[in-house]
This record gives structure tokens, sequence and C-alpha cells, in this order.
């Protein structure tokens, strides 16, 4: 699912090629030009959805997952409109838990 901050920012998730677990995940250009603003992503990997659940994990971020049990989706924020540090490098993220 996408969840967009603010409501108005409007991009299109697509994701290509998944071949064991190995994929593509591409975020389109917001709309309107020139919006800045947040975006969730949190990909349906259960049966429902991508049906990948070797990739669903008992996440920290999920505080209502008080069993342990490795069905939680992974999720992530992009960033959009706000840059700093190299000019090749939009925003970098890195989580060690």
């Amino acid at each position: 699912s996408l969840t967009a901050n603010p409501i108005s920012l409007v991009t299109t998730a697509t994701i290509t090629g998944i071949n064991n677990g190995i994929g593509t995940f591409n975020l389109s250009i917001p709309s309107p030009a020139g919006i800045t603003g947040t975006v969730a992503v949190v990909p349906d990997l259960g049966s429902a959805g991508a049906n990948l659940p070797w990739l669903q994990y008992a996440w920290p971020t999920n505080t209502s997952n008080t069993t342990g049990q490795l069905i939680d989706n992974p999720s992530a924020i992009a960033i959009f409109g706000i840059s700093a540090g190299p000019e090749q490098i939009i925003y970098e993220n890195e989580v060690f838990d």
C-alpha cells in the first residue's frame, strides 16, 4: 500500500521481474510537479498479495505483533522534494537491527 503525506501527493508503484524474491520496485515521479512530501510503502507479501511469505518477519515497528510470528510486511518511507548532500544521492538510509 502507498500512503501519501500530503494526501495531494500522487505517485504510482511498479513492481517488475519478481523471480526468487528478486525484482525491481519503482515509484513514479510525484505529481503535481514540485510537490514535497513522503510516501509510506508497505508491500503485501501475504497470500492475498504477492505471495512471498518468506520475506515477512516480526518487524520491530509493528508493536501489535506480540506473538513473534513472522507475519509482518516490511515498510519504508520514500521522501520526495528534499535533497541534501551530493547530487548523485538524493536520499540514503540504512537500518541495522
